[in-house]
């Protein structure tokens, strides 16, 4: 996709409105300031340009521009942070709206949603996949609002896929690229025949990619297969459901985290239409933020059987992250939501015996305490208490402590004297996170000579400027440089973010630290001090390599080149001050 797309989202989207619905700014001085949204923290780090239309977090060195910011916040690649964007603020993106994978413009998302539609006419084709289906206790109504579908199996019905697709001008190809299609020689086959299929749809409601499972009992294959991994398609970001179900998330306050599309579809189909599944992976911090958007509480229901157990003890582990109150529902041993709702068991009075996330960690690392071994027994309060130094409300910190002693069997003193260890440490961010730029050898001479030509490109056109800049550190050096080749190529009025955009995510990082950091104006008669200053300090060094320049230059027999150096070196030395001579 051309870079003009990102240029017209950056130009139209203020990144303090678009940051400012995930976060609460406060005006500080020329900028903006608000707690970060990547990282636990207690004052306000992330620190916004409007100017510039950057952001830069001094705690955990997260930068960038609005479309990165909205990448990383909502979890999905630059390309669909830009047409979501677009979408949210009604931007006409015109040709560049989509990312053509055939020739005629078809997108990814349009091959999808054929599929889907496709697979849903073959369902109503085959009795006995829709028996199976009913037969669970799914009824047509939830088999319809899910958008359920199959793909039968064989050659012929792999040729019907086609010429169906050819019918909405899809080709063979854009079907394989998609991952619906596989191909060998000419020879084409589907990982999705004769499996039941699920759409799954990503945060604006388009289909994605698929789930799908089999249903016959002598089918040999694993029960699940799901869309690979591409820029569209990111298990460990999406959830299934959750356009379905996000009303009715913000309507309650709450949502139901299941671990399946079957229990997910039997909960909805029970009148529990807040509730969404991650799709057969391990629910990630990325999953629980997207529902904290939504929600100001969430229960989890996952299978009680020891897998369920370990996998509820690590989302315990990451809910300390997110701004919400997270529960866990026990349902009987071996029984999922799907398993247990057929039975026509009421699931109200589970829902009333509901506990704290963290409580139940408590209670699994607690069982058969007295009978580990020493080193065990170390080894659940130290992940006991870790995970109580994590929660930030100081009085939900306290119950959870006098808890866990009880649990343990254990003086609360002691758990309170590790905790406090444990507190020290807390937030301090590990130093090969550090800004580079930042490092003790950087004067501030230098990173305020720095930021005024970031600034402003036409000082690169000041008498010796260049020289000078050589003599920077090169994690200076090299950003100048690279700013010096831009200005040449797209003259002194380029775009700032443009330029921004061309760096690595490190120097990223460390430009939009530095900018926040000297914030105050550098004029003509301020600038001239500091690059007095800095010659002065670099003196010796210039004055070396300038008689080696010298010496290369006359035995060249280039005489013009060494009457300009010497002319260079005494204009220096007069501006300096310093009597020192070339020959020296």
């Amino acid at each position: 996709m051309s870079n003009n797309i990102f240029s017209l989202i950056k130009a139209q989207v203020s990144i303090v409105d678009l940051i400012g619905q995930y976060v609460t700014l406060k005006r500080a001085g020329l900028y903006w300031k608000a707690r970060c949204p990547f990282h636990q923290e207690k004052t306000a780090s992330f620190t916004v340009s409007p100017h510039i239309q950057i952001f830069h977090c001094f705690g955990c060195q997260e930068s960038g521009d609005v479309i990165s910011f909205f990448s990383k916040i909502e979890q999905c690649s630059q390309l669909e942070a830009a047409q979501k964007l677009a979408e949210r603020y009604g931007i006409d993106i015109g040709v560049y709206s989509k990312e053509p994978i055939a020739k005629d413009g078809k997108t990814y998302y349009d091959i999808c949603a054929f599929f889907a539609d496709w697979a849903v006419e073959q369902l109503l084709k085959y009795d006995v996949v829709k028996n199976y289906i009913y037969k669970r206790g799914f009824t047509a109504e939830i088999v319809h609002r899910f958008g359920v579908g199959f793909m039968p199996g064989g050659l012929s019905n792999i040729k019907y896929l086609l010429d169906a697709a050819r019918n909405r001008y899809i080709m063979p190809n854009d079907l394989v690229a998609s991952g619906i299609l596989n191909q060998s020689k000419n020879i084409f086959y589907s990982p999705y025949e004769e499996r039941i299929i699920f759409p799954i749809k990503d945060m604006v409601g388009r289909v994605c990619g698929f789930g799908g499972r089999i249903y016959k009992d002598t089918d040999e294959r694993p029960k699940y297969y799901n869309s690979r991994d591409s820029d569209f398609f990111n298990k460990g970001s999406l959830l299934y459901g959750l356009t379905e179900a996000k009303k009715h998330i913000q309507q309650k306050g709450s949502v139901f985290l299941v671990e399946g599309y079957t229990d997910c579809m039997a909960m909805a189909q029970h009148g529990f239409l807040n509730t969404v599944a991650t799709l057969g992976t391990a629910c990630t911090l990325i999953h629980l933020k997207q529902l904290a958007r939504y929600a100001t509480s969430m229960t989890v229901l996952y299978d009680s059987d020891n897998a369920g157990y370990q996998a509820i003890n690590r989302i315990a582990q990451l809910c300390w992250q997110i701004n919400i109150e997270p529960y866990v529902l026990q349902l009987p041993f071996k029984h999922d939501p799907a398993s247990f709702l057929a039975t026509k068991q009421d699931l109200s009075p589970y829902i009333e015996q509901q506990e704290d996330i963290f409580l139940f960690f408590i209670k699994t690392y607690a069982k058969d305490f007295v009978a580990l071994s020493l080193e065990k027994k170390l080894q659940s309060v130290k992940s006991i208490v870790e995970m109580i130094g994590m929660v930030e409300d100081s009085i939900k910190q306290n119950i959870l402590i006098v808890k866990a002693a009880e649990s343990l069997g254990l003086d609360v003193n002691i758990l309170k004297s590790e905790l406090l260890k444990i507190k020290k440490n807390t937030f301090i961010i590990p130093l090969s996170q550090t800004n580079k730029f930042q490092s003790d050898d950087i004067y501030i001479i230098e990173k305020r000579i720095f930021v005024a030509i970031i600034k402003n490109i036409k000082l690169l056109n000041k008498p010796h400027i260049s020289l000078l800049i050589s003599y920077l550190p090169s994690t200076l050096r090299t950003v100048l440089f690279k700013l010096k080749e831009w200005s040449l190529l797209h003259g002194e009025q380029i775009v700032f973010t443009a330029f921004f955009d061309s760096l690595t995510e490190e120097d990223k990082q460390a430009v939009s630290s530095l900018l926040f950091t000297y914030e105050e104006p550098v004029d003509d008669e301020t600038l001239d001090i500091l690059i007095e200053q800095l010659k002065k300090k670099w003196w010796k060094l210039i004055a070396k390599n300038l008689k080696m320049a010298v010496l290369q230059a006359e035995r060249e027999g280039n005489k013009e080149k060494v009457t300009q150096l010497l002319s260079d070196f005494i204009m220096l030395q007069n501006k300096t001050g310093i009597k020192n001579t070339i020959c020296e």
